[in-house]
């Protein structure tokens, strides 16, 4: 009881000792120690997978690059339409990760123009005199050119169709990758912010591919990309880094339960995540805090996210559950399940 008199003489009572119903000292740490190693694993397994791709993969990636340039550069009737050949998708948007299987190269015929008018512009449209040329090629004779060129190129052995039309790939090599080259011919959107009969359209310039059916589809690879690096700047390099996190992340989640999004859709609800969710002191708290957003938006139909490109949205406005190229319930699931793991310990989360 000397204990308890020396409190006495020093004005303090037996309050400060652990109470029945209360966590000790030692409970305490432990509880805090384990958060904390939890904590620094998952930092140290998110940096590894967010890792970009090693000088040789990008030496690779650059000579698929540069091989099929030369098979377009070396067929007479496609140079002579002189089409645009780039790099889209995860490498041109530094959201990869190492080892990814394909590379996306678009060629994109300028000279045929895909032109879309929002109802709104067409009186402004022939109060402008506007006009379009008439196509010199059409898309499927353009992608039999590019067929032929490639298997020019690579031998016909190495080319085929994708099973949606949209792609030829080009199988790899020792000396290159994976490869969907797209034939995509030039997307106008015209339209004015006000007063249609006498402003004149504004115009967004994006790429309409299509598939072996002939539906039209869409698309803004540079727009998605300036999105992105502002995105990236916003959040000190922490949105792309967690985007090649979160795609890897989704492919180690698939099961019997879980079917993996595409790549694009994981890193388009990233994109409408806020920035500050981002830069949180851990990296393990900011994919926290991402996955439970995901798991909210999509949940709530009044949040209509967009894709990284910001033109298009990602789902419905008016659809709960799919009635687009996305669907909800997939990302409900997708962060679900990246919830779960996040929250585990990380021996017991990742065996990888």
């Amino acid at each position: 009881m000397q204990y308890m008199g020396n409190l006495a003489l020093l004005g303090l009572g037996s309050n400060i000792l652990p109470q029945r119903n209360q966590p000790s000292l030692g409970s305490l740490f432990d509880s805090f120690y384990r958060e904390s190693f939890i904590q620094e694993s998952w930092d140290a397994k998110i940096r590894e997978w967010a890792e970009r791709p090693s000088n040789s993969e990008q030496e690779r990636i650059n000579r698929t690059l540069r091989m099929i340039k030369e098979a377009i550069s070396e067929d007479e009737k496609l140079i002579n339409l002189r089409p645009q050949v780039y790099l889209q998708g995860s490498y041109r948007n530094q959201t990869n990760t190492k080892l990814q299987s394909d590379v996306d190269v678009c060629v994109v015929l300028t000279q045929t123009v895909s032109n879309n008018w929002a109802p709104i512009t067409q009186l402004s449209r022939h109060q402008n005199n506007i006009s379009t040329a008439p196509a010199q090629i059409t898309p499927q004779d353009f992608k039999q050119l590019l067929s032929n060129a490639l298997k020019n190129k690579f031998g016909s052995s190495s080319i085929k169709l994708s099973s949606s039309g949209k792609a030829l790939k080009v199988r790899p090599s020792t000396a290159r990758i994976d490869a969907d080259v797209v034939p995509a011919i030039l997307y106008q959107y015209h339209y004015t912010e006000e007063y249609p009969l006498y402003s004149e359209p504004k115009c967004i310039e994006g790429i309409a591919i299509f598939t072996a059916a002939g539906e039209r589809i869409t698309n803004f690879p540079h727009a998605h990309c300036e999105r992105g690096n502002v995105k990236d700047n916003a959040t000190f390099g922490r949105y792309k880094m967690l985007v090649r996190f979160f795609k890897r992340l989704n492919l180690e989640l698939k099961g019997n339960d879980y079917k993996p999004l595409s790549s694009f859709y994981v890193e388009s609800l990233l994109y409408n995540c806020p920035d500050v969710y981002f830069t949180q002191k851990s990296l393990h708290a900011a994919a926290k805090s991402i996955a439970e957003a995901i798991l909210i938006a999509a949940v709530d139909v009044t949040i209509h996210w967009r894709e990284v490109n910001n033109l298009k949205y990602l789902w419905r406005p008016d659809c709960l559950f799919g009635g687009g190229q996305f669907s909800r319930l997939d990302a409900l699931l997708f962060a679900r399940e990246a919830k779960r793991k996040l929250e585990a310990s990380y021996s017991v989360g990742l065996t990888r």
